[in-house]
C-alpha cells in the first residue's frame, strides 16, 4: 500500500507542480485551477463516509480511484478542463481516505504505528518524487508531459493495490475480522478513550487533530517560504531547503510508526512537539546562516512527519469498526489539506511582513 501511496501522491503533485506552468497563458490561471482541483479532493472526503458500506471492497474502490485520476489527467490536453479536474480530484479524494483505512485494516492491532508510518513514508517519497518530475515535464514538454508523467504514476500505482487483493484472496484477510471486532485489543489507552465519557473522547480527538494541523501549518510555512530563507545566496541553497524538508518528513513519518508501536504514541507525539518548538525558533535567530536555516527546515519536516504519523496512529488505535476507521481517515486528510493552504498563507503574510 506504500507503493500505491507513492504512485498516487506522485501522480497528483506531478500535475500540481506542473499546473504553474502549463496554464501561464490559459484563460483560466494555474491558482484557478489548482484552488478548483483542491476544493474537489476536500469536499469528496465526506461524501466517501456517507457511502461508507459501498467502499468496504477496499482493493475495488482504491483501484476505481486511481483509474480515475490517470482519466481525468488524460482528459485534460481534450478541451475538457473542468471535468477532468472533477475526475482528478474525485479520484484523489476517495483514494487518501480508503487507502489510508485499508493501510490500518492491513495490520495486526500491535503494529498499526509501524503499518500507518510506511504507508505515510510512501506518500511522502511519492510527493517529493512527483513534485520535480511535474516540473521537469512542464518544461520540457509543456502540458503533454505532464498528463503523461502523471498519468503513468497513477497506473503503476495499481499494480501494488492488485498485489494486495491476491495476496488476501490466497492467505485470507488473516487481520481483518480481529482489527474490526467490536472486541478487539486496544493498544493505547488514552487514545482508545477507555473510561472516558463521549465528550471526553471528542476532546482528545480535537487535541489531536489541533497538534496535527498545527504541524502542518508550519511545515507548510517552512516549505512555501523556502526561497525567501535564503535570501542572498544561491539557489541551490533553496533547492537544499526544499529537499531537506520533503526527504524528513518521509523519514519522521517512518520513525514515528516504530515509535508508536514500540514506545508510546503519545510520547512520540510530544518529542514532535518539541522538536517543532525548538526548530521554528531556530528562523528566529537573526542573521542566521543559510546551514543554518536549512538544517531547521530538514527538522520541521522531521517533526511535522512525526506528529502526522502519531496522531493518525492515535485515532486510528481507537476506531474499531470499518466506519469509525474511514471517519478518522477523512479527518486527518481534510485536515492536513486544511493546514496546507493555512501554511501557505501564513508563509505569504511572513514575506509581507
Amino acid at each position: 500500500m506504500a507503493g500505491a501511496a507513492g504512485g498516487a501522491f506522485a501522480s497528483f503533485y506531478c500535475f500540481y507542480s506542473g499546473a504553474p506552468l502549463i496554464y501561464t497563458t490559459a484563460k483560466a490561471p494555474a491558482g484557478v485551477v489548482v484552488g478548483v482541483l483542491m476544493v474537489v479532493v476536500v469536499l469528496i472526503q465526506p461524501f466517501v463516509l456517507a457511502v461508507g458500506p459501498w467502499t468496504r471492497n477496499r482493493s475495488r474502490v482504491v483501484s476505481m480511484s486511481l483509474l480515475a485520476i490517470a482519466a481525468g489527467l488524460a482528459a485534460l490536453p481534450f478541451g475538457v478542463l473542468w471535468p477532468g479536474l472533477i475526475i482528478l480530484g474525485v479520484g484523489f479524494g476517495v483514494f487518501v481516505v480508503t487507502a489510508t483505512a485499508w493501510a490500518k485494516e492491513l495490520a495486526a492491532p500491535a503494529n498499526v504505528g509501524w503499518a500507518l508510518g510506511v504507508y505515510g513514508f510512501g506518500s511522502a517519497i511519492g510527493g517529493a518524487v512527483g513534485a520535480p518530475v511535474g516540473l521537469l515535464l512542464a518544461a520540457r514538454f509543456g502540458a503533454s508531459g505532464v498528463v503523461l508523467g502523471g498519468t503513468v504514476f497513477a497506473l503503476l500505482a495499481v499494480l501494488p493495490v492488485l498485489a494486495v487483493a491476491k495476496n488476501i484472496a490466497y492467505n485470507g484477510p488473516t487481520h481483518l475480522a480481529r482489527l474490526n471486532s467490536p472486541a478487539s485489543p486496544l493498544t493505547d489507552g488514552v487514545a482508545s478513550g477507555v473510561g472516558l465519557p463521549n465528550v471526553a473522547a471528542v476532546l482528545v480527538v480535537l487535541v489531536i487533530l489541533a497538534a496535527h494541523l498545527l504541524a502542518v501549518v508550519l511545515y507548510a510555512a517552512v516549505l512555501s517560504s523556502a526561497a525567501s530563507l535564503v535570501t542572498g545566496t544561491t539557489a541551490i541553497a533553496a533547492v537544499l531547503a526544499v529537499f531537506a524538508t520533503q526527504s524528513t518528513v518521509a523519514l519522521g513519518r517512518l520513525a514515528s510508526g516504530a515509535l508508536c508501536d514500540h514506545s508510546s504514541a503519545v510520547g512520540t507525539a510530544a518529542s514532535a512537539a518539541v522538536l517543532l518548538v525548538i526548530s521554528a525558533a531556530c528562523f528566529t535567530v537573526p542573521d542566521s546562516t543559510p546551514l543554518v536555516q536549512i538544517g531547521a527546515s530538514a527538522a520541521v519536516g522531521a517533526g511535522a512527519g512525526m506528529m502526522q504519523t502519531a496522531a493518525l496512529t492515535l485515532m486510528m488505535r481507537r476506531a474499531q469498526t470499518p466506519a469509525r476507521t474511514e471517519q478518522v481517515s477523512a479527518a486527518w486528510n481534510i485536515t492536513f489539506d486544511l493546514g496546507l493552504g493555512a501554511g501557505a498563507v501564513l508563509a505569504s503574510i511572513m514575506a509581507l511582513a
